[in-house]
């Protein structure tokens, strides 16, 4: 099976799991589990202990929590209850999170959010992905939902100072644009407020 969502089809792992050759199961770890993970949390099932209470990424390890996890989302979704990441569950997972990010989404990424040399503007689910794949994983803040003027919006922070935000805009129920911001003062001039 093809997965269209972006943070699944630069996976080959993945791609394998969509297919059941084999599946994803109890005892794995590496970046295909951390990215079912971040999937599952992002659908609101939590993960506490992966997480740590949400103050980090999923640890990329499929344990006890990952496996109950997993048969909570399958019977919510009328799949087989085994805690295995295979054809249906990954079919599932990817028909939920493609629904959630337009296909020519812009991404537009402030001075001091970027990187030397990289793109202040990523046009397309697939390249928005990649990159932010590699670089979730550098993280070391808690990233929470938050409306950021009034919209919804993701905001990473550490020790109480908020280091970058991002601020989405929605068109046909997709996320269609987003905007990085890591500039102290365009931070200092957003309103903040829990979700």
């Amino acid at each position: 099976m093809a997965l269209r969502a972006g943070r699944f089809s630069v996976n080959g792992r993945l791609q394998n799991a969509s297919n059941s050759t084999p599946s994803l199961k109890q005892g794995e770890k590496g970046d295909a589990v951390a990215i079912v993970q971040q999937a599952l949390v992002d659908l609101g099932f939590a993960m506490p202990l992966t997480t740590r209470n949400g103050l980090t990424l999923p640890d990329g390890i499929f344990g006890a929590e990952t496996t109950r996890v997993v048969k909570r989302f399958q019977s919510k979704f009328g799949l087989v209850v085994d805690g295995v990441v295979g054809r249906q569950t990954m079919a599932k997972l990817d028909g939920l999170l493609v629904a959630v990010l337009d296909p020519d989404v812009v991404v537009r990424i402030d001075e001091v959010a970027a990187r030397p040399s990289a793109p202040r503007e990523i046009r397309g689910a697939r390249n928005w992905a990649k990159g932010a794949i590699a670089f979730s994983r550098q993280l070391a803040g808690a990233v929470q939902p938050m409306l950021v003027n009034g919209e919804v919006g993701l905001v990473l922070a550490t020790h109480g100072q908020v280091l970058r935000l991002l601020r989405f805009s929605f068109a046909g129920g997709r996320i269609a644009t987003a905007d990085i911001i890591a500039d102290p003062d365009r931070l200092s001039e957003i309103d903040l407020a829990v979700l």
